[in-house]
């Protein structure tokens, strides 16, 4: 016979998906615009100036408007998935549903890892073909740390 109890609900995750993908979505553009695009600005310069060593590694480091996404996404998606939790009628309504609160927080655990960690799997894959198809001195074993780094911090 199969446990009818899970670590997460399903429904519950779902909805908090549709609620809060829009996070994901400017976490996504955000790091897109950051990582991949500035690699491909930065190789299309140095065709330009030849005689220019150009230190494509900074790319991949955590600084600027990348540093910005990656500390700040985390916490406002952390506060906006547990928000019912500061509001009396919120919590009630949340607490009275047929779930334990154990339930609740890993399900609401595990709607923020989904929402911050795709972003940083698609600007990964998305940064490794470009560090795959282009002549620059970064590999993809450099986009990985990156990955694990993104993942870490988040």
């Amino acid at each position: 016979m199969k446990s009818k109890t899970s670590l997460v609900s399903g429904a519950i995750l779902l909805n908090d998906c549709k609620s809060y993908a829009w996070v994901g979505v400017v976490y996504l553009f955000g790091l897109l615009f950051t990582v991949p695009t500035n690699l491909y600005f930065m190789y299309h310069n140095s065709l330009n100036n030849i005689n220019s060593y150009i230190n494509y590694s900074r790319v991949l480091a955590f600084d600027g408007v990348s540093a910005f996404f990656v500390m700040v996404v985390p916490v406002l998606a952390g506060l906006l998935l547990l928000r019912y939790l500061q509001s009396g009628k919120a919590a009630d309504m949340m607490h009275s549903l047929p779930v334990k609160r154990e339930t609740l927080y890993h399900t609401h655990i595990l709607a923020g890892l989904i929402i911050l960690f795709i972003p940083l799997l698609v600007t990964a894959l998305v940064t490794w073909i470009m560090v795959a198809r282009l002549p620059i001195n970064l590999s993809g074993q450099d986009v990985m740390v990156w990955l694990g780094l993104g993942m870490l911090m988040n």
